[in-house]
């Protein structure tokens, strides 16, 4: 073996080597939760964030988490956050002697809360320094709930997760206690959060981005430590979010109990738009998984289409993905009304995806449509498309699009109370609903497939549309009944003088 082959062989063998290296080093770099699928925050592809003018999915006043916090815009509201965090490490809670609470148990939870969240000055920077030592052990942990590896170090990290988590709870603490105690006048009028509507409608919208989320259990840890510092039995912190996001979310029921559901969404949120969809999702007891029909609101999408699953028993071995059709069947809400269908408005106890077809009316709980709406709605969407779990929000907006074409038709529901349009004009509130799905939206079933059937069935016999006809035309008035009624009366006398007449006639014949 020559001396150049011997060199061509050790530069190939360095060669490999540097290249098993870099291989090895991209494997290590991939945390093993995202690879599982165990990640549950998720960045929305460019192509959805390029749909809307301004993004609905990019936040623009405050960033919460590692995926814009290296934006300069939004580094203009650091120092607010840093002031919350400050105040929340030295608050001093005081129970306000001139306000009686109605409920025993509100003042009970008072003279708790009070007692046991009395931080004394220059304490302050050790409870931080706790927090930050608790986040540190959890940092792996924290990282593998994001879907990309993180470019910051191990003290940028637990830095921006203690100051955004200390800002969140300060935030939805100083919201609910304003219920049960008097605050710092001064703090109050010097708290540039509240005095600003500007900034009071970013954070509010900010909060449910998903791109702009921190894992739940980051806030629960924070919070123990500084709120349950004596290990008392008092207001727990997802009762504290539930009252923040029942008063400012715009997308609870007004009636909607705080207790409702709060075990189940304990466990299974795993961030604060996690929580808020679970809050959301409608009963289970509607859900169907009856065979395939043409009136199945899958094969009716007008606007969206999408990928389902083919589950039937007869079709599991060419199980695949298929594109939903767009809708031929499902008509308006105004097309409906026309066919005698009636809208009726739902309780307030339920969620606004609680909807029920029952002897051909529709009984829809009322939804709020104001500016953050949309954003709000495509931002849940674009959780259910990041996992497995479904929250039938995609299903609810293809219900929406299918019933909404027009203004005529958001006009229907607003007169029965079940749209409420803070928003813009009625031709504003059909585009939000005609244009939340896209061609990437898919799903794997179908909540509302019952009722899809049901209409079909009710819309396709000709009797309805006749009935809804006449009263249209001819009782929707008391003068047009009265007309009504003269004319028909008119018409049995008329009969009844031609048929004495006849018999008349034949008596004397």
């Amino acid at each position: 073996m020559s001396t150049a082959d011997v060199v061509d062989e050790e530069y190939t063998s360095i060669e490999m080597d540097e290249i098993a290296k870099t291989i090895k080093e991209k494997f290590r770099d991939t945390a093993p939760s995202r690879t599982s699928g165990c990640c549950f925050i998720h960045r929305v592809p460019a192509k959805l964030h390029n749909r809307t003018q301004p993004s609905a999915y990019r936040p623009e006043t405050f960033s919460f988490g590692p995926f814009h916090c290296g934006i300069q815009s939004l580094k203009v509201t650091q120092d607010l956050k840093l002031l919350y965090a400050h105040t929340l490490l030295t608050r001093k809670i005081k129970q306000n002697p001139g306000e009686e609470e109605s409920a025993a148990t509100a003042a009970t939870q008072t003279v708790k809360l009070a007692s046991s969240t009395l931080v004394v000055e220059g304490r302050w920077l050790t409870l931080f320094e706790e927090c930050v030592s608790s986040i540190k052990k959890i940092e792996t942990k924290i990282r593998h709930c994001y879907s990309e590896p993180l470019d910051l170090d191990s003290r940028e990290f637990v830095t921006m997760m203690v100051i955004d988590g200390l800002f969140i709870i300060e935030l939805f603490l100083s919201y609910y206690l304003r219920k049960f105690f008097r605050v710092d006048e001064d703090l109050v009028d010097a708290d540039p959060l509240r005095c600003n509507n500007w900034l009071w409608i970013g954070v509010k919208r900010d909060l449910l981005l998903l791109e702009n989320q921190l894992p739940l259990f980051v806030l629960e840890h924070l919070f123990d430590i500084l709120v349950f510092k004596e290990k008392f039995e008092g207001v727990p912190l997802m009762k504290i979010i539930l009252y923040f996001f029942k008063n400012e979310s715009g997308l609870l029921p007004a009636k909607l109990p705080l207790d409702a559901n709060l075990e189940h969404c304990i466990e299974e949120a795993k961030h604060l738009l996690d929580l808020l969809a679970m809050l959301l999702k409608p009963s289970p007891k509607t859900t169907s998984h009856s065979p395939s029909s043409p009136w199945n609101i899958k094969n009716i999408m007008m606007k969206c289409t999408s990928r389902v699953d083919d589950s039937t028993g007869e079709n599991k071995r060419a199980q695949k993905r298929t594109l939903w059709m767009p809708p031929d069947f499902i008509p308006s809400a105004a097309e409906l009304s026309r066919a005698g269908v009636k809208f009726k408005k739902g309780s307030d106890e339920l969620t606004f995806m609680d909807i029920k077809f029952v002897d051909g009316t529709f009984e829809m709980p009322q939804i709020v449509i104001h500016n953050e709406t949309a954003l709000m709605l495509r931002n849940l969407i674009a959780l259910e498309q990041s996992h497995d779990k479904s929250i039938d929000m995609i299903c609810y907006a293809t219900l929406m699009d299918s019933l909404i074409n027009s203004a005529e038709d958001v006009e229907v529901l607003r007169n029965q109370g079940i749209i409420v349009n803070y928003f813009g004009c009625h031709e504003d509130v059909s585009n939000i609903f005609n244009n939340l799905c896209f061609e990437e939206t898919s799903n794997n079933h179908d909540y509302y497939h019952n009722l899809s059937e049901e209409v079909g069935v009710y819309y396709k016999k000709s009797w309805h549309t006749w009935k809804a006809t006449l009263k249209r035309e001819y009782f929707n008035s008391p003068w047009t009944i009265i007309s009504v009624f003269a004319a028909t009366l008119l018409i049995l006398l008329t009969i009844t003088s031609t048929v004495f007449t006849i018999l008349s006639v034949m008596i004397k014949s």
